[in-house]
């Protein structure tokens, strides 16, 4: 394995980095607000799944349809 240098984002105003894997402060909130969009809205799944990692996305995911009232569960898988 070699290290990657952190690509140049000189060219973007306000540039936000989001690190491969890893979770942050922004990581729940924002994986619950994409159920929250009109294209998503309607969204009422039996079961999600997804890869465990940190667990931010299933908690994000888990967040995101209690805000919507769908009554789906969210799956981790290791």
């Amino acid at each position: 394995l070699r290290a990657t240098a952190t690509p140049n984002l000189s060219p973007f105003v306000d540039p936000y980095w989001l690190p491969e894997g890893g979770s942050n402060a922004l990581a729940i909130p924002g994986v619950a607000a994409t159920l929250q969009t009109p294209a998503v809205s309607a969204f009422t799944p039996d079961v999600v799944l997804c890869a465990a990692g940190t667990g931010a996305t299933a908690a994000g995911l888990a967040a995101g349809l209690a805000a919507v009232q769908a009554h789906g569960e969210v799956w981790a898988i290791a």
